[in-house]
Protein backbone atom coordinates (compact mmCIF):
# COMPACT_ATOMS: atom_id res chain seq x y z
CA UNK A 1 0.00 0.00 0.00
CA UNK A 2 1.38 3.20 -0.94
CA UNK A 3 1.90 6.32 1.47
CA UNK A 4 -1.77 8.16 0.10
CA UNK A 5 -2.87 5.49 0.12
CA UNK A 6 -2.60 4.70 4.28
CA UNK A 7 -3.06 8.03 4.69
CA UNK A 8 -6.60 7.93 2.51
CA UNK A 9 -6.98 4.85 4.88
CA UNK A 10 -5.98 6.62 8.22
CA UNK A 11 -9.12 9.31 7.19
CA UNK A 12 -11.51 7.20 6.51
CA UNK A 13 -10.37 5.41 10.38
CA UNK A 14 -10.65 8.71 11.88
CA UNK A 15 -13.84 9.97 10.02
CA UNK A 16 -15.53 5.93 10.61
CA UNK A 17 -16.56 5.30 7.25
CA UNK A 18 -15.52 2.54 5.28
CA UNK A 19 -14.79 3.68 1.42
CA UNK A 20 -12.66 6.85 0.94
CA UNK A 21 -15.80 8.12 -1.19
CA UNK A 22 -17.35 8.76 1.90
CA UNK A 23 -14.93 11.14 3.71
CA UNK A 24 -16.26 14.41 4.87
CA UNK A 25 -14.19 16.58 2.89
CA UNK A 26 -14.75 19.59 5.37
CA UNK A 27 -13.28 17.76 8.19
CA UNK A 28 -9.93 16.82 6.54
CA UNK A 29 -7.46 19.33 8.36
CA UNK A 30 -5.02 21.52 6.05
CA UNK A 31 -2.19 19.46 7.86
CA UNK A 32 -4.05 16.41 6.64
CA UNK A 33 -4.70 17.72 3.09
CA UNK A 34 -0.83 18.34 2.93
CA UNK A 35 0.47 15.17 4.24
CA UNK A 36 -1.58 13.78 1.40
CA UNK A 37 -0.60 15.60 -1.34
CA UNK A 38 3.25 14.73 -0.44
CA UNK A 39 3.17 11.47 -0.18
CA UNK A 40 0.78 11.07 -3.62
CA UNK A 41 3.66 13.24 -5.03
CA UNK A 42 6.43 11.17 -4.04
CA UNK A 43 4.88 8.53 -5.59
CA UNK A 44 4.23 9.88 -8.66
CA UNK A 45 8.00 11.53 -8.62
CA UNK A 46 9.65 8.29 -6.20
CA UNK A 47 12.51 9.50 -7.32
CA UNK A 48 13.55 12.14 -4.85
CA UNK A 49 15.76 13.88 -6.90
CA UNK A 50 12.88 15.05 -9.34
CA UNK A 51 10.95 15.23 -5.97
CA UNK A 52 12.91 18.02 -4.90
CA UNK A 53 13.09 20.06 -7.78
CA UNK A 54 9.25 19.88 -8.55
CA UNK A 55 9.15 21.38 -4.77
CA UNK A 56 11.85 24.31 -5.74
CA UNK A 57 9.76 24.69 -8.50
CA UNK A 58 6.93 25.00 -6.72
CA UNK A 59 8.47 28.10 -3.77
CA UNK A 60 10.54 25.33 -1.96
CA UNK A 61 10.57 23.74 1.05
CA UNK A 62 8.55 25.78 4.21
CA UNK A 63 6.97 28.14 1.09
CA UNK A 64 3.18 28.85 1.10
CA UNK A 65 2.72 28.39 -2.13
CA UNK A 66 4.13 24.63 -2.05
CA UNK A 67 1.80 24.30 1.18
CA UNK A 68 -1.17 24.84 -0.94
CA UNK A 69 0.65 22.92 -4.08
CA UNK A 70 0.64 19.85 -2.21
CA UNK A 71 -3.07 20.86 -0.03
CA UNK A 72 -4.49 20.95 -3.49
CA UNK A 73 -2.97 17.24 -4.65
CA UNK A 74 -4.59 15.73 -1.39
CA UNK A 75 -7.60 17.56 -2.31
CA UNK A 76 -8.31 16.37 -5.76
CA UNK A 77 -6.40 12.35 -5.10
CA UNK A 78 -9.25 12.31 -2.98
CA UNK A 79 -12.17 13.90 -5.26
CA UNK A 80 -12.70 16.68 -3.04
CA UNK A 81 -11.06 19.43 -4.94
CA UNK A 82 -13.01 21.81 -7.02
CA UNK A 83 -14.64 19.78 -10.05
CA UNK A 84 -12.41 17.48 -10.00
CA UNK A 85 -13.41 13.59 -9.61
CA UNK A 86 -10.40 11.67 -7.61
CA UNK A 87 -7.58 10.17 -9.76
CA UNK A 88 -9.45 10.66 -13.05
CA UNK A 89 -10.19 14.61 -12.13
CA UNK A 90 -6.66 14.96 -11.30
CA UNK A 91 -5.38 13.51 -14.71
CA UNK A 92 -7.76 15.84 -16.50
CA UNK A 93 -6.84 18.63 -14.34
CA UNK A 94 -2.98 18.27 -14.13
CA UNK A 95 -1.54 17.19 -11.00
CA UNK A 96 -2.36 20.15 -9.03
CA UNK A 97 -5.72 21.86 -10.52
CA UNK A 98 -3.67 23.95 -12.76
CA UNK A 99 -5.27 22.84 -15.92
CA UNK A 100 -3.47 20.76 -18.83
CA UNK A 101 -4.06 16.95 -18.94
CA UNK A 102 -6.71 16.31 -21.39
CA UNK A 103 -9.24 18.08 -23.20
CA UNK A 104 -12.75 16.81 -24.21
CA UNK A 105 -13.09 16.47 -27.40
CA UNK A 106 -15.95 18.96 -27.87
CA UNK A 107 -13.51 21.85 -26.71
CA UNK A 108 -11.10 24.15 -29.17
CA UNK A 109 -8.12 22.18 -28.47
CA UNK A 110 -9.90 18.61 -28.10
CA UNK A 111 -11.64 19.13 -31.48
CA UNK A 112 -8.00 20.26 -33.10
CA UNK A 113 -6.40 17.02 -31.60
CA UNK A 114 -9.50 14.99 -33.18
CA UNK A 115 -8.85 16.25 -36.42
CA UNK A 116 -4.96 15.40 -35.95
CA UNK A 117 -6.00 11.85 -35.01
CA UNK A 118 -8.60 11.57 -38.01
CA UNK A 119 -6.19 12.87 -40.47
CA UNK A 120 -3.27 10.62 -38.51
CA UNK A 121 -5.39 7.44 -38.92
CA UNK A 122 -6.10 8.05 -42.79
CA UNK A 123 -2.88 8.87 -43.49
CA UNK A 124 -2.14 5.19 -42.29
CA UNK A 125 -4.55 3.56 -43.66
CA UNK A 126 -4.17 4.99 -47.51
CA UNK A 127 -0.28 4.01 -47.04
CA UNK A 128 -1.18 0.47 -45.85
CA UNK A 129 -3.62 0.40 -49.12
CA UNK A 130 -1.02 1.56 -51.16
CA UNK A 131 1.75 -1.06 -50.35
CA UNK A 132 -0.52 -3.43 -50.00
CA UNK A 133 -2.05 -2.80 -53.73
CA UNK A 134 1.73 -2.33 -54.86
CA UNK A 135 2.99 -5.64 -53.37
CA UNK A 136 -0.01 -7.29 -54.98
CA UNK A 137 1.07 -6.25 -58.58
CA UNK A 138 3.29 -8.35 -60.84
CA UNK A 139 5.72 -6.84 -62.90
Amino acid sequence: MGLEARDAHQLTLEQAVSEIKDLDCDQVSETQWEDLGEAWMGQIHFDPGVHERMDQMMGGEGSESLRQAHMRMGQNYLGCGSKNLGMAGMMRTGMMGWGGGWQPWYQPAGILSSITWLAVIAALIAITRYFWKKGGEKK
